[in-house]
């Protein structure tokens, strides 16, 4: 199926496509309040990952302003009391709050370049894993944006890559040509046998379900609920140039989505 853009910001690509259940919207978040809905979200704590070893819960990182929620990554300098990171960031998430097995995420976004800056939206699942070459292992990157790209990546990551040696390649990696700092609407959608991703209801990339590598966890999407990160990010192997001097930076939310289908339960 060969499928357009208007304008021309899309990378267009021929593959099968998949038949999609009929939905139900189960959630909407419109960032209307004068804080974050604390029933469905939680902010991200500061772990030894390289996208949370930034972060913190100070306020200033995280502005709702006329229904929008504008996450930062900011210099430090000595506000953040106690706080020896000299640049720390703001991220939330759905975890042990709100999880999806099957259906569709859409999260309008817009956000600002900067040389170190890593913004997110992405999913993963709490069940214990030994690592990336965990058969459990799961994670959906529905978009991530590195410094000044004019671009954004959608990825996938589970033990069948890391074993295989295939983990950000071609079968599992999509850059797809956005302005960053315009609105869009990134999306993915869990199905049984694929993940399909969209900017702006165009397809742009799908990740298929394959039943011979099953058992080496190629498809581990649909075994586990997965939750909701939206995250500010600082520094890793893609932005190792850090421009602090351009800081502060932002990813700015409108709203998020969640389509379930019809007859399944929330």
């Amino acid at each position: 199926m060969k499928l357009t853009a208007s304008d021309n910001t899309i990378v267009i690509s021929s593959q099968r496509p998949y038949s999609s259940p009929e939905y139900r919207l189960d959630w909407e978040e419109n960032f209307d309040g004068k804080k974050l809905d604390e029933t469905k979200w939680s902010k991200c704590k500061r772990r030894t990952s390289q996208w949370n070893r930034h972060m913190s819960n100070e306020n200033r990182l995280y502005q709702l302003k006329k229904g929008r929620l504008r996450l930062y990554c900011m210099n430090n300098t000595g506000w953040a009391k106690g706080d020896t990171a000299r640049v720390v960031t703001g991220g939330i998430t759905t975890e042990n709050k709100y999880t999806v097995l099957e259906g569709k995420i859409e999260v309008r976004a817009r956000m600002s370049s900067v040389m170190g800056c890593w913004p997110a939206i992405w999913m993963g699942h709490n069940k214990n894993t030994k690592g990336v070459t965990d058969p459990k292992y799961a994670e959906i990157d529905i978009m991530e944006h590195f410094n000044l790209d004019m671009k954004i990546q959608h990825n996938t990551h589970n033990a069948h890559l890391y074993n295989r040696k295939k983990a950000n390649s071609k079968e599992s990696l999509k850059f797809v040509d956005v302005d960053p700092g315009k609105w869009h609407v990134y999306s993915v959608e869990i199905l049984k046998d694929a993940l399909v991703f969209r900017v702006d209801d165009n397809v742009t990339f799908t990740y298929p379900r394959k039943l011979e590598y099953v058992s080496e966890g190629q498809y581990p999407y649909t075994v586990y609920p997965e939750f909701l990160i939206l995250s500010m990010q600082w520094g890793t192997k893609s932005a190792k140039y850090l421009d602090t001097k351009s800081l502060p930076a932002y990813i700015e939310f409108d709203w998020v989505r969640v389509y379930k289908p019809k007859n399944q339960r929330s």
